[in-house]
Order: C-alpha cells, then structure tokens, then sequence
C-alpha cells in the first residue's frame, strides 16, 4: 500500500505518524546536542536519554491498553496534549532539581507511545491483508518527519538557544493535538462497522397475507415444481389453471371465488 493509498484510508494516522516522527527525531537526534549546550556532562547526557526510553518502556503498555478501552483518538487527543504541557515544563524545569530527570521520563512516555498509537489507529481501518503493507507506508511517514524535524529544530536552537529543542516537540504535538481535534468532527468508521453489513441479495417479491388466503397451495405447488410433478398437479381437481409462462403460482377456481365473494 503506498502512501498516499493510505492517507486516503486515514489521513490522521498518516498526518500524526509524520508528526510524531519529527517529534521523535528531535528527541533522540538534538538530545544530546540539548544536554551539552546546557552543561551536562557525559553522564548525564547519558541519563537523559536514557530517561527518555524508560518513560516509554513505562507508559507504553498502559496508554495502548487506554486506547483500546475507550477509543483510539480520545487516547490520542490526551496523550497530545499532556505531552504538550510536560514538554513546556521541561523547557523552562530548573535542570538541577532532583525531579528533573524524572520529569524527562515523564515526557518520554508521553512523546514515545504515539507512534504505536497511530499504527493502531490505521491499522483499525485496514482489513487483515493490507497492514503489513501499511506498515511500511506509516514507516515512510514517520521517516519523512524524522528527516525533517531535526533540522528545523536545529536551526531554531542555533538562532534561540537549547530551550526550543523542547518548544519544537511542544510543537509537533500541538499539531497532532489539532488533527485528532479535527478528526473528531466526524463519526469514526472502522473496518469492524463495514464488515458486520450483510452483503446486498437480490430478493423476490415476498408475499403477502391476502396472497396467502387466496393461494393456499402455493406453497405445495412449488415443491412439486421442484419435484417434476406439475402434471400430476395439473390432473388433480385441485388446480384449474396451469402456469403460463415460468413458474407462476396457480390460483383456485375462478367461479368459486367469485361465488365466495359474491355471498
């Protein structure tokens, strides 16, 4: 499945995966960068990234099963928006305080599960066959965000200095924030909705209760239609009128319904 294949099926999965690849690209690629420019030393480089992924390794499992308690883009729209406020805090949190460090684990696992988030937000859409595919399109599009988000933070910390490296993932996240917003103006269908429809048959006239009393053998000589034994029908005193063309259903006498309907 291309990618724009994929858009077309859900664009918020396409949109926020390239989102959260440049989030996630700013993370792991300026981190680093961000720690030395504020004085860190080697370790605590280290300790920082680190707190990154044990944020993620932490929250992950809960926020996936959140989303598939109560609904993909309402875990979506939370997760966003708490990763925007924790990264603001970040930018601006004494590095010193002995909360630092935890409060980075704390945006590294809100920052971290989103990319799981909208695999499984596409993959909702898709039937069983065309995930595997999808799968490497929601990777081009994490890829195009990773390529792109490093550098246009990078430029932003070189002219405003290290604290916009927390700004441009407060960024990212503030637009999946308003995507999944947008989302929600119309009602979800998920491939489950589509497949619990029965297929479309074509269907007869069905008959009615008045067909019924004046046809009360219908049902008798359409299984001896079935069974080859219209002859013998048409032989019995039961049947005064052969089917004319196809297998139309005989009526009873004429004149006995008419001397019926007459009293």
């Amino acid at each position: 499945m291309s990618l724009l294949a994929l858009y077309k099926v859900s664009p918020l999965a396409v949109i926020s995966n390239a989102l959260t690849g440049a989030a996630h690209g700013t993370a792991f690629g300026l981190g680093a960068v961000y720690g030395l420019q504020k004085g860190f030393d080697n370790s605590l480089v280290a300790l920082f990234m680190a707190s990154f992924l044990w944020g993620g390794f932490l929250l992950q499992w809960p926020i996936g099963w959140l989303s598939d308690k109560y609904g993909r883009r309402g875990i979506m729209l939370i997760t966003a928006m708490a990763a925007v406020v924790m990264c603001l805090l970040a930018s601006v949190w004494d590095i010193s305080s002995s909360s630092y460090i935890p409060l980075i684990a704390v945006v590294g696992g809100l920052v971290m599960p989103m990319y799981s988030l909208c695999v499984a937000y596409a993959s909702d859409r898709l039937s069983p066959e065309q995930i595997v595919s999808a799968s490497g399109a929601m990777v081009m599009a994490s890829g195009i965000g990773l390529s792109v988000g490093p550098i246009l933070v990078a430029l932003a910390m070189s002219s405003f200095g290290p604290d916009v490296y927390f700004i441009g993932i407060a960024l990212a996240f503030l637009a999946i924030t308003l995507a999944v917003l947008n989302s929600m103006r119309y009602r979800e269908v998920t491939l489950a909705d589509v497949e619990d429809q029965s297929p479309i048959l074509a269907a007869g006239v069905i008959g009615t209760p008045i067909a019924a009393f004046t046809a009360p053998d219908a049902q008798d000589y359409a299984e001896a239609l079935e069974e080859d034994e219209l002859e013998l029908l048409d032989d019995s005193d039961e049947w005064t009128q052969a089917p004319i063309a196809g297998p139309e259903i005989a009526v009873p006498d004429a004149d006995a319904s008419a001397e019926e309907d007459h009293y």
